[in-house]
């Protein structure tokens, strides 16, 4: 089955960080090798929906909801063997990507506590901290911090594609009160933009031990195109808990990228 991108409109449309280019009025046939990543590129999706985009499997055409349904299909098609047997993909990595395992600290209602140090021991600027109270005011002071956070933000945005696994989180020390954790994933999009994708929901650190720590794996990497303006790779990492508490962590993001 074929995978062809018809443009409607007249201007180019640029896909997968510019790898994948559909002239205005024109189309592209896609490689099978990047049904998944294209499935993954919200891009696609918001092209989908203004009608800029259709989908073509060399014989009908998809528009919008069938589009999308199209795409979803082929990009989780089993691949099969000779005699048509489903193969078992455990994960691949595009060619020349590596591995990371990327370490952020935070501590939680402590302002400018984000740790997100490289090799020279120097931070990197992936990594922004914000605070907030019952009421989502934003707090700017330590003071305020003491007395009203309950919420704890850190938005992890690298400059760079990649496709996250997994990752998990511990806390340093055992705490006896409710610190919960959520992951969103490109939380400046909505759901309906292909956005905001709720990876981790709600897991409660009290249940767990000073050693302990929360694990999550998504069985299949998860593909996260960097945009500037668009923030298609950015994470959401939530932290709520009581009003000034105090809590040191650590989240590791487990992920391939470019």
């Amino acid at each position: 089955m074929e995978l062809i991108l018809q443009n409607t409109s007249n201007q180019e449309l640029s896909y997968l960080s510019g790898s994948h280019v559909v002239p205005a009025n024109g189309e592209l046939l896609i490689a099978e090798a990047y049904y998944l990543s294209l499935h993954n590129d919200p891009t696609v999706r918001h092209d989908i929906r203004l009608r800029t985009l259709i989908l073509c499997d060399g014989l009908v055409d998809y528009a919008e909801g069938a589009a999308e349904t199209f795409l979803e299909k082929l990009a989780y098609m089993p691949q099969a063997d000779s005699e048509n047997a489903p193969l078992l993909r455990l994960k691949y990595a595009p060619s020349k990507w590596i591995y990371s395992a990327r370490s952020i600290e935070v501590e939680t209602s402590v302002l400018g506590s984000v740790v997100d140090m490289k090799p020279d021991g120097t931070n990197y600027t992936h990594s922004v901290i914000r605070f907030y109270d019952s009421s989502d005011v934003e707090l700017l002071t330590q003071a305020q911090l003491d007395v009203s956070c309950v919420q704890t933000i850190v938005d992890f945005e690298p400059p760079y594609d990649y496709e996250v696994v997994g990752g998990s989180a511990q806390c340093l020390n055992a705490v006896n009160v409710d610190l919960r954790i959520w992951v969103i994933a490109v939380p400046d999009l909505t759901l309906a933009q292909g956005g905001s994708r709720l990876m981790v929901d709600g897991i409660n650190f009290k249940y767990l031990g000073a050693n302990d720590k929360v694990v999550v794996d998504g069985r299949a990497s998860k593909r996260l195109n960097y945009s500037a303006s668009l923030h298609t790779n950015k994470l959401r990492i939530i932290l709520r808990h009581p009003a000034g508490h105090k809590s040191k962590l650590q989240v590791v993001i487990d992920h391939f990228k470019a």
